[in-house]
């Protein structure tokens, strides 16, 4: 098991890592700056909440990369892609207002924006079918009207919430 474990670190990519580890730091210091010197005690926080949840994405990252075979993502891509379509029509029935728009969902507490998965599951999607229908074939505009529809279809349902962000 030890072994096993060494062995999937000693794979692991972590120049990906690093490069997200990067583009954070600036971004939380650059959010830090913003907000240090703020009236209201939400902003000057607000730093402290995006590294919180930064910590816990990437665990949860980490933890999918490490025991998910990009394969099995590959497999279950259009169903990934079904569940987030689903989730963006419940949030056009279901869905709590914030910021003017209404695009979350809560589950016992926790509010969740399944366009942020959309982003996901849509590039699953796409990167299974361009893979199974056009890996070694010339790509003209006749063989993106699948891909298209597969793109319009949750940019739409974001466009009805509106969440355009």
């Amino acid at each position: 098991m030890l072994e096993n474990i060494k062995a999937i670190l000693k794979r692991y990519d972590y120049s990906f890592m690093v490069g997200m580890m990067a583009i954070f730091l600036i971004g939380v210091l650059n959010l830090y700056s913003a907000t240090h010197n703020h009236s209201s005690m939400r902003m000057q926080n607000l730093y402290q909440s995006q590294m919180m949840w930064f910590g816990v994405a990437t665990l949860v990252g980490l933890i999918i990369s490490l025991t998910i075979s990009s394969k099995n993502m590959l497999r279950y891509s259009y169903l990934i892609y079904a569940l987030n379509l689903f989730l963006l029509v419940l949030v056009l029935i279901l869905g709590k207002k914030g910021m003017g728009a209404q695009r979350w969902l809560v589950f016992g507490g926790v509010r969740f924006q399944p366009s942020e998965t959309m982003k996901i599951a849509l590039v699953l999607c796409l990167s299974r079918f361009f893979t199974h229908h056009y890996s070694d074939v010339a790509i003209g505009l006749k063989e993106l009207i699948i891909p298209g529809i597969l793109t319009m279809l949750p940019a739409g349902l974001i466009m009805l919430q509106p969440d355009l962000g």
